[in-house]
C-alpha cells in the first residue's frame, strides 16, 4: 500500500507557517472584532428589553390613537359634556319671543302712541289691520279692543248698523277713545256702552240704540270718574236712563236727541255731573239729579227735571232745584 501513497511535497516554508499561526493567534485575540461571553449576555439581555420596549410602544401608541391634540389656549374640561345632555340640546327649538315683542309694542303704544282706526260693517273684516279705510275692522267691538292699546285713538265708523254681539261693550280704565259715527240717521250702533275707572270717550255723529238690553243701566252708563262727551248722538233706551252717570262721573252733552222709553232722560248720582247743552228730550221724561249729583240743563227743549237726596239741578244757569232760598 505505501507504495500507492503519493505524498506531496509541502508548499510553504516553516517561515510562511510561524506567520499564520501568528496571525491566527491575533485574530482571535482580537477584541475589537470579537465579544466576550460577558458582552453576549448583556447582547441578549439588552435584546429582551428592546422587545419588551416595542412591545410598550405598540400598547402606548394604541392608547394615544384614542386622544386628541391639546389645542393652543384651550384646556380640558373636568364638566363631561353627556349624552343625555346632547340629546336634550337637539330637541331645544330657537326661542320664539314673538309673544314678548308684542306686549312690548302694546305697552309702548298705551303710553306714546296715537292711532286711527276704521270700521266698515260692509266691506271690512276683523282681520284687517283698521289703520285705513281700505283696511277697515268689520266691527265696533274689534275697533275699541285694538284702540285701547295705545294712549288714544280716534274710531271712524261707516255708515251702516251694527250689532254688539255681547249687547253691550266696557271702556275700562285710562284710555281716550273718540268713537265718531257718519251721522245719527246713518251710523246705528245697537247696544250699550259702559265707561269707567278714568276713561274718556267721545261719541259723536250716531245713534245708539239699548231699546234691547235688558240691563236698567242706561244706553250710555258712565261711573268711577270716567268722562263721556256726547255730541250730535241720539241715545234710545227702553228701561235705565239713556244717559246714566255716578261715582263723580263727568257727561257733557250736546246737540243730542233722547228717545225711547228710558226711566229717565239723563240721571246723576252720587257726585256725578252732567252738563246738558240744546238737547231734545221726552215729554214726561225727566232729566234727575239725586244722590249729591249735579245737572246743568242749557237751551234744552222739552227737558223735564226732577231731583232727589240733594241732587241739584240748575236750568240756563240758574238753579231750580232745590229751590234757592
Amino acid at each position: 500500500m505505501s507504495e500507492n501513497i503519493e505524498y506531496k511535497k509541502l508548499s510553504h516554508t516553516g517561515e510562511q507557517i510561524d506567520a499564520a499561526v501568528n496571525e491566527h493567534n491575533s485574530h482571535v485575540s482580537n477584541a475589537t472584532i470579537h465579544i466576550t461571553a460577558s458582552e453576549r449576555n448583556a447582547w441578549n439581555q439588552n435584546s429582551t428589553n428592546i422587545s419588551t420596549l416595542n412591545t410598550t410602544v405598540s400598547a402606548l401608541s394604541t392608547e394615544v390613537s384614542g386622544k386628541v391634540d391639546k389645542v393652543t389656549g384651550k384646556q380640558l374640561s373636568t364638566e363631561d359634556y353627556t349624552t343625555a345632555e346632547k340629546t336634550k340640546l337637539a330637541g331645544l327649538s330657537n326661542y320664539d319671543d314673538s309673544a314678548l315683542s308684542a306686549s312690548v309694542a302694546d305697552a309702548t303704544k298705551a303710553i306714546t302712541g296715537n292711532m286711527t282706526l276704521y270700521v266698515n260693517g260692509a266691506t271690512g273684516s276683523d282681520d284687517n289691520s283698521g289703520t285705513s279705510s281700505s283696511e277697515a275692522f268689520a266691527t265696533v267691538e274689534k275697533a275699541i279692543t285694538e284702540g285701547c292699546k295705545y294712549r288714544s285713538a280716534i274710531i271712524n265708523i261707516a255708515a251702516g248698523e251694527y250689532t254688539l254681539a255681547a249687547g253691550s261693550i266696557e271702556i275700562r280704565g285710562a284710555y281716550s277713545l273718540s268713537i265718531r259715527g257718519n251721522g245719527a240717521e246713518s251710523t246705528i250702533i245697537n247696544g250699550r256702552f259702559s265707561a269707567d275707572r278714568g276713561a274718556y270717550v267721545n261719541f259723536t255723529n250716531m245713534t245708539i240704540n239699548s231699546t234691547n238690553d235688558s240691563a236698567s243701566n242706561g244706553g250710555v252708563f258712565g261711573f268711577e270718574a270716567a268722562q263721556i262727551y256726547l255730541n250730535s248722538v241720539t241715545i234710545s233706551a227702553s228701561k235705565g236712563p239713556c244717559v246714566n252717570a255716578s261715582s263723580i262721573t263727568a257727561v257733557y252733552a250736546n246737540s243730542c236727541t233722547f228717545v225711547g222709553t228710558p226711566s229717565y232722560t239723563v240721571r246723576v248720582a252720587s257726585g256725578a255731573r252732567a252738563v246738558v247743552r240744546s238737547c231734545t228730550g221726552l215729554s214726561g221724561k225727566n232729566a234727575r239729579a239725586e244722590v249729591s249729583g249735579e245737572l246743568r240743563l242749557d237751551q234744552c227743549t222739552d227737558m223735564a227735571y226732577t231731583n232727589a237726596t240733594q241732587g241739584i239741578v240748575f236750568v240756563d244757569g240758574l238753579q231750580v232745584l232745590p229751590s234757592a232760598t
